[in-house]
């Protein structure tokens, strides 16, 4: 098997926010980000393709918008 490095653009990102249960998991939590990161790119597969795995940002020790979580993919431009 051959493997190819590539580097991951973080210069092109596409994201939202979103509202999540705090009462979960960490493995319930990355395994809901996951499937709203899916939908997140179905949702938008007119506009862009994505071509990065799915990232999320979140403060889970923080007081003033604890369940606040961003949700990013890489894209690029369907032309």
């Amino acid at each position: 098997m051959e493997l190819k490095k590539r580097k991951l653009s973080i210069l092109q990102l596409i994201g939202y926010e979103e509202e999540l249960p705090f009462k979960l998991s960490w493995e319930n939590l990355c395994l809901l980000i996951y499937e709203l990161g899916q939908k997140f790119m179905v949702d938008m597969i007119d506009i862009v393709y994505f071509d990065g795995p799915v990232y999320f940002k979140m403060y889970p020790f923080a007081t003033a918008v604890p369940s606040k979580t961003l949700i990013f993919s890489t894209f690029g431009i369907i032309e």
